[in-house]
């Protein structure tokens, strides 16, 4: 478990490459989906032949019911992974190998008309690490 967070949403992030925001490995972000179809993206950079873990939790009084997790190659339209219910409560998880070094992209959405507070995480290996707010 770890407590650093590296990036909070203060504004709605961009649903596609052109996000500005980033999530640096082993740390986690906390932001929210704001409306139905509301898609969040974060760049992430991944070295080739390293496994990662990455992890999406509803948080909060008003909490993602059904987090969606998506990875996008460095184009922004090849989806590589995806995960609607690997974690217990409908939570999202997936693991994930990279085949090229650079930078990647995380999705975090919900499933249907979902909307509320998420906590996301990127970390290096094949486990989970999850913040005291997303426990």
């Amino acid at each position: 478990m770890f407590s650093i967070r590296s990036v909070t949403e203060t504004i709605d992030a961009a649903g596609n490459s052109g996000t500005s925001l980033s999530l640096a490995l082993d740390t986690t972000a906390q932001g929210t989906i704001s409306s139905s179809g509301d898609k969040d993206w974060y760049a992430v950079q991944l070295v080739a032949g390293q496994t990662y873990a990455f992890a999406m939790v509803g948080t909060g009084n008003s909490y993602v019911r059904d987090p969606y997790l998506r990875l996008y190659e460095a184009n922004g339209t090849t989806l590589l992974a995806s995960d609607d219910d690997s974690l217990v409560n409908l939570n999202a998880f997936l693991t994930f190998t990279a085949a090229s070094s650079g930078t990647y992209f995380i999705e975090a959405s919900a499933v249907g008309t979902g909307t509320g507070q998420y906590g996301i995480a990127a970390t290096t290996g094949s486990k989970a690490l999850l913040d005291d707010d997303m426990l």
